[in-house]
């Protein structure tokens, strides 16, 4: 055998181990053995090859492959540790395989495990093609209906989503063999997962003509230990070895999540083309500008967003998939490449409605009909151009609503907020927003991400992160942004501090004072059920619609009609009384109610135009503002768009570690993408939540 050949060896393990896959389970419970290959007394061998088993077959075979240079069955033993104890063991068998009598053994297994495949029938759904296997799957796999009612399987036709152009997929199109293959190989996994028990399981199905993918994900019934994680990650990397060795297979993904030390969710996915079946495929043009690897891309995926239809008014649309390129006016105007090999398409797992999406949808600003929406967004990165470098797919990331080339001055000073290259009409850029370069908006079912490795936040643990998916999914923009606009107005501990508005930057901005150790923090709007929001963690209010004077309200708190920091989450849309615009209101408000040598965080909009202002003036934002009162008084304040990236981090370490709790001060609330249109309604009639939209059903709320 040559030297540093792959030496595949089979063995089969004595009885104890047991014959039937739940025995077998429990016998090595929970953890595979590790096995060392050591050389007999009689040879001359003197290393040692160690290995784990990327293959368990139901019958007590485990295969092995390892690193070896002359080895036969004569000459080694089999040294397995079992429960952390090592022991010398014979097996009953030992068969060491190479090429062909290799591919004839997996080709073996398929046969000894798999279900024949019927086919798909005329008139038949893939969804109902792959439902029947996965209940034929179960009842061989000796789970009756008793289990399935344990595990409460929600497979009704809905939870099988079709992206692509049909339901019903032409029979004679349906590539049934590899199909068949790949779900088999996950229910190999589901099997020895749900053999720990599960509280409920779902399954969806991503099918196209090019494309198949069948994702399973539910909850355990209890968090399993760290020796049974290790096991089942060891079984996962077994499926993904086979089907990596398969040549039918192209493509092949096969992803296994399973909860950390206090979760009990898990996630199955396997996914693959099917467009190479007995086919020969083209060769590219230009290998030399290969674009990136893709094996997570939807093929024929469908992309919906919500886009504005006029004031007042959004709709969820399709839209084109998203590709690896940058806006065309940036390009042009930049002198940058269109193609954006530094960027990743993310299948977006959350995106929030943001109060300052409200003010286009209102016809506030300049937002031109079809602009799609959306700047606040987590995703799951399903493409990565190939100069990424630090950002793979399977990444679950938070995106700074700011788009930063990571290059610039400004970007190397910190202040991602104004970057210098993504906005050829100002500095500064954001997903979905009016006059702010072009991208496009991140509700929607996917999203391209620029220069990926310097924007986006990876969560450090998939599982946590999803657990936390609600709190997570507002450090994008409205956490970053409520905590900057107290860090900056110099708040700290034993601070009296006044945030006006109660809307959902309010509420983030009165929590962040409260992270930083805040004595009093007052929370003033015209709202009483946004006030009741704010008074549930903890907060003062103060109505400012009621005739008393807002000093004295501040008085009747704090003892003095003044505060240490005061916040306008408000922006040019303040008003007096409802429906009564006056849009320096706020800044004024703030500037009489914060003592002398107090500091002002001004996160609230101020757009460069509105156009829907009473106010000739205000169409243009010049706001009668009471300088001379701030100048007089020596205040402090600082303006602009929120450099998330300078929080980020540290907040997504406080929600991991349930220090900060946003999603419960702000209300948050998770609708579907579908959802949208009535939830921008909603949400300008003043209801007191955060809308988060889910488009991809990764939420379990």
């Amino acid at each position: 055998m040559p030297q540093g050949w792959p030496l595949r060896v089979a063995v089969r393990l004595k009885s104890e181990v047991g014959a039937s896959p739940k025995d077998a389970v429990v016998a090595v419970e929970p953890a595979p053995p590790v096995v060392t290959l050591k050389p007999s007394e009689m040879t001359e061998e003197t290393e040692e090859f160690r290995a784990e088993p990327y293959k368990r077959r139901p019958d007590g075979y485990f295969l092995f492959e390892i690193l070896a240079e002359r080895l036969s069955p004569g000459s080694f033993e089999l040294l397995l540790k079992v429960d952390e104890e090592e022991q010398f063991q014979l097996p009953e068998e030992i068969w060491i395989l190479e090429g062909e009598d290799y591919q004839a053994l997996i080709d073996e297994i398929a046969d000894e495990q798999f279900l024949p495949s019927p086919g798909l029938t005329e008139g038949e759904t893939a969804a109902e093609y792959v439902k029947s296997l996965i209940y034929a799957r179960l009842r061989e796999d000796g789970f009756g209906e008793d289990d399935r009612g344990r595990f409460e399987f929600r497979m009704d036709p809905a939870s099988f989503r079709m992206h692509s152009p049909g339901d019903v997929m032409p029979y004679e199109g349906f590539s049934s063999n590899p199909i068949h293959w790949t779900t088999n190989k996950l229910l190999d996994q589901f099997r020895e997962l749900a053999l720990y028990g599960a509280e409920y399981v779902s399954w969806d199905l991503y099918h196209s003509p090019e494309f198949y993918a069948l994702r399973c994900h539910g909850k355990l019934l209890e968090p399993l230990s760290e020796r049974a994680s290790a096991y089942l990650e060891a079984l996962a990397n077994s499926q993904r070895a086979m089907l990596l060795r398969s040549g039918d297979i192209q493509d092949p993904v096969f992803l296994q999540a399973i909860g950390g030390p206090d979760s009990r969710l898990f996630d199955l996915e396997v996914s693959h083309r099917i467009d190479n079946f007995a086919v020969e495929r083209e060769p590219e043009e230009d290998p030399a500008h290969k674009r990136a690897e893709r094996p997570y891309k939807r093929d024929g995926a469908v992309n919906k967003a919500a886009v504005y239809k006029g004031p007042g008014e959004v709709a969820v649309e399709e839209i084109e998939y998203p590709k690896l390129e940058v806006p065309e006016e940036v390009a042009s105007a930049m002198g940058m490449s269109k193609e954006a090999p530094h960027g990743v398409i993310l299948e977006v797992v959350s995106s929030g409605i943001c109060s300052s999406d409200q003010h286009m949808v209102r016809g506030q600003t300049t937002t031109p009909i079809g602009q799609t929406l959306g700047h606040e967004v987590t995703g799951m990165v399903v493409e990565k151009g190939n100069d990424v470098q630090f950002i793979d797919v399977g990444d679950i990331c938070s995106v700074p609503f700011n788009i930063a080339c990571g290059r610039c001055r400004n970007c190397n000073e910190g202040k991602t907020d104004i970057c210098l290259n993504v906005n050829p009409a100002r500095a500064g850029a954001t997903y979905g927003y009016a006059d702010m370069g072009g991208w496009t908006g991140g509700q929607a079912n996917y999203v391209m991400v620029p220069f990926a490795d310097f924007n986006l936040l990876k969560f450090p643990d998939r599982d946590q992160a999803l657990e936390k998916v609600v709190d997570l999914a507002l450090l994008s923009d409205i956490l970053p942004t409520g905590y900057h606009s107290v860090y900056t107005a110099g708040v700290t501990t034993g601070s009296t501090v006044y945030v006006a508005g109660a809307g959902s930057v309010g509420l983030a901005a009165a929590h962040s004072a409260q992270l930083l150790g805040a004595a009093v923090v007052i929370v003033g709007d015209l709202s009483e059920e946004k006030l009741a929001q704010a008074r549930s963690f903890g907060c003062e209010t103060i109505n400012v619609g009621e005739e008393a004077p807002i000093e004295e309200q501040i008085a009747d708190i704090v003892g003095e009609p003044e505060v240490d920091s005061a916040v306008d989450a408000v922006g040019f849309e303040a008003s007096a009384r409802p429906g009564e615009e006056a849009s320096a209101l706020v800044l004024n408000q703030i500037q009489t109610t914060t003592r002398s040598g107090g500091r002002l965080g001004i996160p609230g909009l101020y757009a460069t135009g509105d156009p829907g202002a009473a106010d000739p003036d205000a169409r243009e934002e010049t706001l009668k503002i009471r300088f001379g009162l701030g100048w007089a008084k020596s205040h402090a304040f600082l303006t602009g768009q929120c450099p998330v990236k300078k929080y980020n981090r540290g907040l997504m370490m406080s929600i991991l570690h349930d220090k900060a709790h946003i999603a419960d001060a702000v209300n948050a609330k998770v609708i579907t993408l579908e959802e949208a249109p009535q939830a921008y309604k909603d949400f300008d009639n003043g209801a007191a939540r955060k809308y988060v939209i889910d488009p991809n059903g990764y939420i379990n709320a």
